[in-house]
């Protein structure tokens, strides 16, 4: 069995916060998200993961999110984010390889478009 690689990605304030007060599904991450992850939605290959119109720049931010993309074969993230983004994504979510959410509380699968399931 090969080695596995486990990288973390994540955007935070530089006063240290992840997220602002009184986050949640109708508020993403407490309404700070454009403020943290604007920078993103500017990048081609973002625009492109999310099928957003606009062809988006292609620079270092660019190349540094297409690498990120590229090397992801799963995805692990906690309640909050996966609460909020299954409110706020689209149909068609950046996250084209499995995704893991790591809770308390046990619920059904939720398949995206473009998910793939396992027969194993």
């Amino acid at each position: 069995m090969a080695p596995s690689t486990v990288f973390v990605d994540v955007g935070v304030s530089l006063d240290g916060y992840l997220a602002g007060p009184n986050r949640g599904p109708r508020n993403p991450m407490g309404g700070s998200s454009t403020k943290i992850h604007q920078w993103i939605f500017e990048t081609a290959t973002f625009r492109e993961q999310l099928g957003l119109q606009g062809a988006g720049a292609r620079s270092p931010d660019d190349a540094i999110v297409s690498a990120t993309f590229a090397r992801a074969g799963a995805y692990v993230m906690g309640w909050h984010m996966f609460e909020e983004g299954e409110v706020g994504w689209p149909a068609n979510a950046p996250f084209h390889a499995p995704v893991f959410v790591l809770t308390h509380t046990p619920r059904e699968p939720w398949p995206g478009r473009g998910a793939r399931r396992s027969t194993s």
